[in-house]
């Protein structure tokens, strides 16, 4: 699930799609020495090495244990976070039923008769008719006489019934909340170079008020602040800060089923 790490790389593919907006292997911003963009807090030699080059950095790095607020728990609700897919259909002609598609693993289809149901689980390598049979022979014991041939299953039964398709899901919890500030330092050899860079990522950022998380969560960015230091002229790098606060947040997820019948059982008073 969405974590710290989520978000360094969101935030490290705004900032190379700024400085090199047309793709990495076309020109940057600053098309004769193309940046450098990575995450975390680049050392001293590397920076030493690349203002000698004339070669800029841009460096996206979390504040450690920064927050600007204390987080938010939440209590329990549940979501879908994957849908169940269903590879197969089922068409119903009278006692007939004939599947079509592709069942997926873990697809299961479920007759209802007398609301009393009869399943099969696709296996891997499960096809439509093999489903069928698999179906048709769930329901033998019952109704002896049930047969399949290819995708359909004649059910030997005069009873209406129902044809119920499941599939496994992916459910989601979110527990927590968070807000994390960010930098983005921009380290070029000369302000000229800073400012173009600078100014390419600062646009970027501002414009994607929300980002899509690895686990398609959205993170909200917002703008806290920038700062310029000169106090590395003397050694040829010039800094500039963009700061911004991202909140996102934490699920937990967990396996889930559709439910294809519910069966109760029923006892009588004495």
């Amino acid at each position: 699930m969405a974590d710290l790490s989520d978000v360094m790389d969101a935030l490290e593919q705004i900032a190379l799609q700024a400085v090199f907006p047309n793709g990495t292997n076309q020109p940057s911003v600053l098309p004769t020495k193309p940046p450098q963009v990575a995450q975390g807090w680049p050392l001293a030699r590397d920076i030493d090495k690349a203002m000698a080059a004339g070669r800029s950095i841009v460096s996206i790095f979390a504040v450690p244990s920064s927050s600007s607020d204390a987080g938010q728990p939440f209590l329990t609700t549940d979501a879908v976070y994957v849908a169940p897919v269903h590879g197969m259909a089922a068409t119903v002609s009278g006692s007939r039923v004939t599947l079509t598609g592709a069942p997926g693993l873990g697809e299961y289809i479920t007759a209802v008769v007398d609301g009393i149901g009869y399943s099969y689980l696709t296996q891997t390598g499960d096809t439509a008719s093999s489903t069928a049979t698999g179906l048709a022979s769930a329901l033998q014991a019952a109704f002896p006489g049930t047969a399949a041939s290819g995708a359909t299953v004649q059910i030997a039964t005069n009873q209406d019934f129902d044809i119920r398709i499941g599939a496994p899901a992916t459910m989601a919890t979110r527990i927590h909340r968070q807000r994390i500030q960010f930098r983005i330092c921009v380290w070029s050899p000369n302000p000229a170079d800073r400012a173009a860079l600078s100014r390419a990522v600062d646009v970027a950022l501002k414009r994607n008020v929300t980002i899509r998380l690895e686990d398609q969560t959205q993170a909200m960015v917002v703008f806290q602040g920038t700062n310029l230091d000169d106090k590395y002229e003397n050694e040829g790098a010039y800094r500039r800060d963009l700061i911004f606060n991202v909140t996102f947040d934490t699920l937990d997820t967990y396996p889930a089923f559709e439910v294809t019948v519910v069966q109760t059982p029923v006892s009588s008073l004495p």
